[in-house]
């Protein structure tokens, strides 16, 4: 434009526009378009009126203001399409176009299709199209406050979102829910009551859960007269269900199920029975019968028409006519006696005799005896026998003449006086008179009056003999066994009552025995110890009359389990204790014993207890698994 020279460029970044700016440039462009240029007069071709005092509306249409003086005017109306290199300190309220590279310290109402790099600026409604720079936004949201309006680049919300993330990337880490005692297939529920989201079981949740035969049925299509079943574990399938079907499962028991399938037991089917059973299972054919062969199992055999004759028979008289069998006619009627012989087993001389009402039994019948039996008369068989006249002498007065008597048997009811005889020998077990008021006597005395010998018994019994002296006038209850030792019943003995003492309770010696006895040492608790072996009659004893002599000794004694604090016992003790005792003891295995003794403690024990000390002898004092315990006592029995 002739004449026209720029006075400057006050419209960069960060610069002030005031009025001046325009004052200067204003008088520069004056003079340009007054001499050669373009007149902003207002008249027609020469467009509005420019003054310095600002822009009048719709003034800028298309050039751009590059000038430092600053655009104060109150607004721009009109769009603003050229490119603004000052600052805009009006309202535009056009749409800007062009680039604003200075401060807009007013509205924009229009659209900004350029680059606004205004460093402040109050937008009430910003559109931001694809391709436009959008430069002075913040980039580091950490410090944004809640009524910070800035916009954020989309790398400082990721870095923010990123570092929240990274803070809380658990449920249990956000302040709104409480996760306590996590277990598999639990849910997230939200609570009501403390605002919170908290982990439930399904169940605690209302929740079905999940449950593999519930997935099944729910993928099934049913419709009318429908029902579901398993096919496997688990799995459903759809079949019908017919009102019929309905009514069968509807019914409260299986009774109930039968009366509706017309299947009542006893009315409509007859009930199950094992025999029945068995009979259903057979083949028949003609002239057959069915018949048990175990029970409730049948099987098929024939039936002829004779047999058919006799099961039609009305009672068991007619049945044995049909058979041939009247009793009395064709067959002998039982008897006991018959039956009995039947059952016998005979051969050549032999007899049957009874042994009981209608019982028989076979006997031996020689050629003797049947010469005596069959004889006519007693006599007849007397003279078969060879016997004389003292077979019919009475049995009260035999009288024997002359003669020896050999192989004579006494009966226990004959009466015998005045029997005199050599030698007597009694197959009977004694000697006795059937009447209490009587004795029996046996006269040793010689026929000149002389004493006679020793009677000596001898029973069945070989082992025992009875010998009577008559010496002494006594039959005593000794005997001489078979060894030759003289014996005494139990209860008797040697009687020395002609020479006791007048203090003398009794005088009898009845008792000598000799023989092994068991000691076991035991504790007060009655633990017993465990010796060794000990040597040849090493525990024995003898019993003479009450007073009892006992030997012991003991080797190796292990006092393993025993109590020492316990006294030392000898147990064991073949015959009870009635009385005092004296004891005779070496030891050499007791490290304190000093005179030891014994004294009774209880019927088959003693304790032992040292004199010296006045103490008893306890296990303590007792030296394990060495030295030797000689023990010999003397005590009456009861």
């Amino acid at each position: 434009m002739a004449g026209y020279n720029r006075t400057g460029n006050p419209f960069v970044d960060g610069a002030v526009i005031e009025a001046n700016d325009f004052d200067t440039e204003f008088g520069n462009l004056d003079i340009a378009f007054g001499t050669s240029g373009h007149n902003h007069n207002g008249t027609d071709g020469n467009g509005p009126k420019i003054t310095t005092s600002g822009l009048a509306d719709d003034a800028v249409t298309g050039a751009k203001i590059d000038s430092t003086t600053t655009v104060t005017a109150a607004s721009f109306v009109g769009p603003l399409t050229g490119n603004v290199t000052g600052n805009v300190t009006g309202n535009v309220t056009g749409a800007v176009t062009g680039n604003v590279t200075g401060n807009v310290t007013g509205n924009v109402t229009g659209n900004v299709t350029g680059n606004l790099d205004a460093s402040s600026a109050t937008i009430d409604s910003l559109t931001i199209t694809s391709g436009t720079a959008v430069t002075s936004i913040d980039t580091d949201l950490s410090a944004v406050s809640a009524t910070d309006n800035t916009l954020a680049s989309a790398k400082a919300i990721k870095a923010y979102v990123d570092a929240q993330v990274d803070t809380a990337d658990q449920l249990t880490e956000l302040t709104d829910v409480t996760i306590t005692s996590v277990a598999d297939n639990e849910v997230l529920a939200y609570n009501n009551a403390t605002s919170k989201w908290i982990n439930q079981t399904a169940t605690e949740a209302g929740l079905q859960p999940n449950d593999a035969g519930l997935t099944s049925i729910a993928g099934l299509t049913t419709a009318a007269d429908k029902m579901i079943y398993t096919t496997a574990s688990d799995t459903y399938a759809v079949t019908d269900l017919t009102a019929a079907g309905r009514a069968i499962l509807d019914d409260e028991d299986a009774s109930a199920q039968r009366t509706t399938l017309g299947l009542a037991i006893g009315t409509n089917v007859q009930a199950y029975d094992a025999g029945l059973n068995s009979i259903a299972g057979l083949t028949t054919a003609a002239n057959k019968m069915i018949y048990t062969t175990a029970s409730d199992t049948y099987a098929v055999t024939d039936l002829s028409a004779y047999g058919r004759s006799l099961i039609d028979d009305a009672d068991a008289s007619t049945a044995r006519t049909t058979l041939g069998l009247t009793i009395g006619t064709n067959v002998q009627a039982y008897d006991a006696g018959l039956n009995s012989i039947s059952g016998l087993t005979t051969s050549a001389d032999k007899m049957i005799y009874t042994t009981a009402s209608d019982t028989y039994a076979v006997t031996s019948l020689t050629s003797a005896g049947r010469a005596i039996l069959d004889d006519a008369t007693a006599s007849d068989q007397r003279t078969t026998l060879g016997l004389g006249t003292i077979s019919t002498q009475a049995a009260n007065s035999v009288d024997i003449d002359g003669g020896a008597i050999d192989g004579v048997t006494i009966g226990t009811n004959s009466a015998v006086t005045d029997l005199r005889v050599d030698t007597l020998k009694l197959d009977s077990d004694t000697i006795s008179s059937t009447d209490n008021t009587k004795s029996v006597t046996i006269d040793t005395t010689a026929g000149d009056g002389s004493t006679g010998g020793y009677v000596f018994l001898k029973p069945a019994d070989a082992g025992k003999s009875i010998i009577y002296n008559p010496s002494f006038g006594q039959l005593g209850s000794s005997y001489i066994g078979s060894s030759g030792n003289l014996k005494f019943i139990n209860g008797s003995g040697l009687d020395f009552s002609s020479s006791e003492g007048a203090g003398a309770s009794t005088s009898i010696f009845n008792d000598y025995e000799e023989g092994a006895w068991t000691p076991v040492l035991i504790d007060n608790s009655g633990n017993t110890c465990v010796t060794a072996a000990s040597g040849t009659n090493a525990q024995r004893y003898t019993k003479i009359g009450r007073l009892v002599l006992v030997e012991a000794y003991f080797l190796s004694i292990d006092t393993s389990g025993m109590a020492g604090s316990d006294a030392f016992y000898i147990s064991g003790l073949p015959y009870d204790i009635d009385g005092f005792v004296h004891a005779s003891i070496l030891v050499s295995v007791i490290t304190t014993a000093s005179a030891p003794y014994a004294y009774t403690a209880g019927a088959t024990k003693v304790r032992l207890y040292e004199s010296a000390n006045s103490a008893d002898i306890t296990w303590s004092d007792v030296t394990s698994g060495s030295g030797l315990i000689y023990f010999s006592l003397l005590y009456p029995s009861s």
